[in-house]
């Protein structure tokens, strides 16, 4: 059960990135060869379990992003944190709600590719209920 809320948390959070627009849709998982973003789970800690049987996790998700415009990049990944972070409500069912946002990497050129594409990398700390 725990890790099919975590993965409907993940897809929350892809939907409201989703929603700023970047310049391609968002896939979870690595990202390919070509023009793209992406969003993976990265390591964490695990939840922390209560008297009443609820758990808070916090999820670190990478975003990665690549393309030649580099100034697209950049403005496509800060646009999605700015957007996140700043969310007056979040995404919940009756099994789980996600409690907060927050950055915890900032958008970072990290490699220009043999092939002129630029490579940012950003992180994501999401708080999870459940």
């Amino acid at each position: 059960m725990t890790q099919a809320i975590i993965d409907q948390a993940i897809q929350a959070v892809m939907d409201l990135a989703g929603a700023c627009e970047p310049f391609a849709p968002l896939h979870r998982g690595p990202l390919g060869a070509e023009d793209g973003v992406s969003i993976a789970l990265a390591p964490g800690d695990p939840p922390v379990c209560h008297l009443d049987r609820r758990c808070v996790v916090q999820l670190s998700l990478v975003l990665n992003a690549k393309h030649r415009d580099m100034q697209l990049v950049s403005s496509a990944l800060h646009r999605i944190h700015d957007s996140l972070t700043r969310s007056a409500a979040y995404p919940g069912t009756e099994d789980w709600q996600i409690t907060r946002i927050a950055t915890e990497t900032l958008p970072e050129l990290i490699a220009r590719e043999p092939d002129d594409r630029w490579l940012f990398a950003s992180s994501l700390i999401v708080n999870l209920y459940y």
